[in-house]
């Protein structure tokens, strides 16, 4: 009887494989393509020219104020992302550097994503809703660029 039952499911394994490549059954890849990431992305400057925290940077300026020495925060520019797998969004930053965001994976606990800013970072995170990555890009104006990303709930 298991004998039968094993050749049977044997027998079902290239009939499963040929729906999985037809599309009529989902597979994990395709499954995750219909979940959406939310990212919010700033772009800051710490600045020694003004003595002021950007009420939009409270959260950046509690994260940094121990890491660097500032005077203040600007924030240059925020977008809302909503992102599928293997979708590509980038923008041009003020120090005409090109930042390009992909998600690689995405899971009900947050994501992989690709990271690339042209000829000066490029790296794989995991974030996670409710977290915030911060990288320090580089000297701009008086002070330092930085961008952050915080994954939305």
């Amino acid at each position: 009887m298991v004998n039968r039952f094993q050749n049977w499911i044997c027998g079902l394994a290239p009939a499963i494989a040929v729906l999985v490549i037809a599309g009529l059954v989902p597979s994990s890849v395709s499954a995750q393509a219909n979940f959406v990431f939310e990212l919010e992305v700033i772009v800051a400057s710490l600045t020694n020219e003004h003595d002021k925290i950007d009420k939009r940077a409270k959260r950046l300026h509690k994260e940094l104020k121990d890491q660097f020495r500032y005077q203040g925060i600007r924030v240059l520019e925020t977008k809302l992302l909503k992102l599928s797998v293997d979708d590509v969004w980038d923008m041009k930053l003020p120090t005409r550097r090109r930042l390009r965001i992909r998600p690689l994976v995405i899971e009900n606990n947050g994501a992989l994503i690709s990271v690339e800013i042209s000829g000066l970072v490029q790296s794989d995170l995991r974030i996670k809703p409710g977290q915030l990555i911060i990288i320090g890009a580089e000297r701009f104006r008086d002070g330092k660029l930085v961008i952050a990303f915080e994954a939305n709930d």
